[in-house]
């Protein structure tokens, strides 16, 4: 019985130390991945934004607008010019006017507001 136990933690000690091996091993390759995402993510460069200050450069197939309620509305609209409803904080936009939405199956023709962007000029550029 002695010599059973001794092959059962002898096999037990092995697997523990093999799980530790591999555990530093993938501590190894996730630190890898991360920091081949983080070189791949700050490689990135914008190209293109739309400030949505104009009303030209985009359009809403499904329509838009406000609906019946105050609270049903799918539109470019700048913060003074929100419909009043909840409080809102508003964030991520640069100037004055953005693309806001709530309800929008009272406000427009479809429960899927869409904004279609025109044709941006993307020669000259590379991957």
């Amino acid at each position: 019985m002695k010599g059973a136990n001794v092959v059962i933690l002898t096999r037990y000690l092995s697997l523990k130390l093999f799980n530790q091996k591999n555990e530093h091993i993938m501590k190894k390759i996730y630190a890898f991945l991360l920091t081949f995402i983080t070189v791949n993510a700050m490689a990135q460069s914008v190209f293109y934004t739309e400030s949505f200050e104009t009303t030209a450069g985009y359009s809403f197939p499904n329509g838009n607008g406000v609906g019946s309620s105050t609270q049903d509305f799918f539109d470019r609209t700048d913060i003074s010019n929100a419909p009043p409803q909840e409080v809102f904080n508003y964030t991520g936009f640069d100037g004055s006017f953005f693309i806001a939405g709530e309800d929008i199956n009272g406000a427009i023709s479809s429960s899927l507001g869409i904004v279609y962007l025109d044709n941006i000029d993307i020669s000259g550029k590379a991957n």
